[in-house]
């Protein structure tokens, strides 16, 4: 909405001083300027609750980022104040409005402080930090967080008992008897076997025990090494860390908030109207998936550029009522000919 009024201004102007009887609703340069203060303080909260509410994509690792961010914004917001406060702790004549925002700005932390407590409850905030292999324990060795919470030891231990809990099981084998010759049956020998298990001991005093182990000792992958998502590295490297991979993918797949449920509840009222009120539940479960099916499994990416004016006006009506404008090669090509 301020966004809109601000890009508006001129026109909002205008109207209210050509229609006399609304003149006296006009806002002044002063309030004007108060909105773009209120618009430049809440954008980073919108532009991170837009990108927590996504669903295509994992994003439960950034959560502890997305916060720190906001906390960031407030303390620059809080320095902006205190610095334009007089020095008798009163607002100057240009700012009388201050001591309010002031108020609000601490209140706006009081109340982000009380969601971010709450993400110590759940594991899965450190767990998806720890498994994204671009971030591993980094983000708990920063100094702003070793002050007030260490150095994510604790966080680590934790992961791991549950790894050794909960995964561990799923990429141990059977070891297979050794095989002994039947042509020559004697004592116990010092022989392959027993080389191979003792190469074995002496290495398991110098590797890690197991894949979480690994995988922390190894360091973040770089950025700049091809890695597109951190799903995409665990599918790449399933076959290295079977069982922590498994892990992985549990975990990422938990969404950050719950605007994806609330999603399929809207598009559920769309399926059942009131003229469709008789359909069956499991009907319903079936449309839904099937729709879902569509969105995810639409095929081709279509760049739109030099569309006939027709195609043209499809794309930006689907646009519009959010449809994915993603379809199959071959119904493209039967489309344009």
């Amino acid at each position: 909405m301020l966004e809109r009024a601000l890009y508006l201004r001129p026109a909002i102007d205008h109207f209210l001083r050509k229609n006399q009887k609304l003149s006296k609703l006009a806002l002044s340069d002063e309030e004007w300027d108060r909105c773009e203060l209120v618009l430049a303080i809440l954008r980073p909260f919108r532009t991170v609750s837009t990108k927590l509410q996504a669903t295509i994509r994992p994003g439960i690792d950034k959560v502890f980022f997305y916060y720190e961010n906001l906390f960031d914004q407030i303390d620059k917001v809080k320095i902006w104040i205190d610095t334009s406060i007089n020095e008798d702790n009163t607002a100057p004549p240009s700012k009388p409005w201050l001591p309010a925002v002031k108020i609000a700005v601490d209140a706006m932390a009081a109340k982000l402080s009380k969601h971010y407590n709450r993400t110590g409850k759940s594991f899965i905030y450190a767990d998806a930090c720890i498994l994204n292999p671009m971030i591993k324990m980094s983000i708990f060795q920063q100094e702003s967080w070793k002050t007030t919470y260490g150095n994510g030891d604790k966080y680590r231990k934790e992961c791991r008992q549950r790894f050794m809990r909960d995964y561990q099981h799923l990429s141990e084998k059977v070891p297979s008897s050794p095989s002994i010759g039947q042509k020559r049956k004697h004592a116990a020998t010092y022989g392959d076997d027993d080389y191979e298990k003792f190469i074995q001991s002496m290495q398991s005093k110098i590797t890690p025990q197991n894949e979480f182990d690994a995988y922390l000792k190894a360091g973040p992958v770089l950025l700049n090494s091809g890695v597109q998502s951190a799903l995409n590295w665990w599918a790449k490297n399933k076959d290295v860390y079977p069982a922590l991979s498994r892990m992985a993918r549990d975990t990422l797949a938990v969404p950050c908030t719950g605007a994806g449920v609330e999603r399929e509840f809207s598009k559920s009222r769309r399926v059942t109207p009131w003229t469709r009120n008789r359909l069956n539940p499991d009907t319903i479960s079936e449309i839904m998936m099937y729709k879902n099916y569509l969105h995810r499994h639409s095929g081709l990416s279509l760049d739109w550029d030099g569309l006939p004016e027709d195609i043209e006006a499809q794309k930006e009506a689907m646009e519009e009522n959010e449809v994915p404008v993603t379809w199959s090669e071959d119904w493209w090509n039967e489309l344009v000919g």
